[in-house]
């Protein structure tokens, strides 16, 4: 019987820096502008208790081994995310050096599983793993599944924008099963403080913040085969009544707090990967919690978000969400019946759109 060993990858989102105490002046305004403990990229680095682990800046974060020049290059990956060290095809490639660098040092019969977690432009840099897998399994790389999450995943500006096209050809011969959690209004809590002074029909979602809509087969598993293998893709998607920061942790208000806390709960609640259970089991409690919560507050969860794709047209121009999309809401998850110390997908009631 073959061994399966687990690879799990870490993206940040823009300017986000895995340093933790940065020195130099440059890298120590970047990440108190941008890095913030309670993000869940951070929380589940830390605590993940697997042994192949790698965690990767976000496009436009400073490192104080930068030059000059280095540090220039990756402040303008604010403006072009595959600009810079920390861009996202660079932080691509080096996730591809680590996967073939850990199946250099397996054994034969070990098949892997490709575990990513990523945030902002990071879930983006997540969903294009897709296309990286599909290269490693060109080179006899045994990858048995990939397992892909992304929080509120976004491209960028008009120059990400136009590459989309470019990035995504066919999907890998190999079980995709990708997560996908999108905010209900992309805004970052700076803009979301500004526009609460705006007339009504002045309080505008943020420019270049559309969410990108991964069309891998949605709520349902899709079976395919080819000469050797069976193997299927699957996607889930869920809308949270959170904006771009709170739905990684960073809320702005106690809504906000709870439906982070929804979300963290049901991503370590249906994800193979192993983390330190006592944190484990106090995030899904948190979870339960919040969802308790979010149900007594009658919160709503209507988008406003304008979503991307990698057709010609909504690569560029988004468009709204429709039913067709089947994107559930987060605020359907049902908790009842849910064991804390156990990570089945079975523990989760599966959900029809709720939009």
């Amino acid at each position: 019987m073959k061994k399966t060993k687990k690879i799990v990858l870490f993206f940040h989102g823009t300017c986000i820096s895995a340093q933790e105490n940065p020195k130099t002046y440059p890298a120590k305004a970047v990440s108190w502008l941008a890095r913030d403990k309670r993000n869940f990229i951070l929380q589940l680095h830390q605590n993940c208790e697997e042994s192949s682990t790698i965690i990767f800046d976000g496009p436009g974060a400073i490192d104080d081994n930068y030059s000059f020049t280095e540090t220039i290059k990756s402040l303008m990956g604010i403006i072009d995310g595959n600009i810079g060290k920390s861009g996202i095809q660079s932080n691509l490639e080096k996730a591809r050096n680590f996967i073939e660098e850990e199946a250099q040092k397996a054994e034969e019969d070990v098949e892997f599983e490709i575990h990513a977690f990523g945030y902002s432009r990071g879930g983006f840099a997540v969903l294009l793993l897709k296309f990286v897998i599909q290269e490693l399994l060109q080179k006899n790389i045994k990858i048995k599944a990939a397992y892909l999450t992304a929080f509120d995943p976004v491209p960028g500006g008009p120059i990400d924008r136009l590459r989309i096209p470019f990035n995504f050809y066919s999907c890998p011969e190999t079980n995709i099963y990708v997560k996908i959690y999108y905010s209900h209004t992309g805004n970052l809590n700076i803009w979301d403080k500004t526009i609460q002074y705006f007339p009504t029909k002045y309080r505008l979602n943020m420019l270049f913040f559309s969410a990108f809509k991964d069309n891998t087969e949605i709520n349902f598993a899709e079976r395919y085969s080819n000469n050797t293998q069976q193997y299927e893709h699957h996607s889930e998607a869920y809308i949270v009544p959170a904006n771009h920061e709170g739905i990684i942790g960073q809320y702005m208000n106690e809504i906000e707090e709870h439906a982070g806390y929804v979300t963290l709960a049901h991503v370590l609640a249906t994800s193979p990967v192993s983390f330190n259970p006592l944190w484990k089991e106090n995030a899904i409690t948190q979870g339960i919690t919040g969802s308790s919560k979010l149900k007594q507050l009658n919160v709503s969860c209507m988008p406003g978000r304008k979503f991307l794709e990698e057709k010609w047209f909504y690569c560029f121009i988004p468009r709204d969400i429709t039913k067709k999309d089947n994107i559930n809401s987060i605020l359907d998850i049902n908790f009842s019946n849910l064991n804390p110390n156990q990570s089945q997908n079975n523990n989760v009631e599966k959900i029809s759109c709720a939009i």
